[in-house]
């Protein structure tokens, strides 16, 4: 836990992709409806591309050991600094 709490530190701190766009996203009606966001590491078992994984090595590793039972797997936040 210690060390994936760190890592999402890290990808809070290099949030935004090299065009600036912010990589917490609102992936469906109902998370905008609620106000959730989320960082997006793996949409139907596949990489994202030009996403920062050498910044978050431990959880890279644990998704793709296990099978991903939904099309997204991120970190998921429901408002800014949460």
């Amino acid at each position: 836990y210690d060390v994936i709490a760190k890592e999402y530190e890290v990808l809070l701190e290099n949030r935004f992709d090299r065009k600036g766009k912010d990589r917490f996203q609102s992936v469906t009606s109902m998370n905008y409806d609620a106000g959730w966001k989320t960082m997006v590491l793996f949409y139907n078992g596949h990489r994202i591309k030009d996403f920062p994984y050498k910044l978050c090595p431990v959880t890279t590793r644990i998704l793709e050991s296990v099978p991903l039972a939904g099309r997204i797997a991120g970190f998921n936040r429901q408002q800014p600094d949460s």
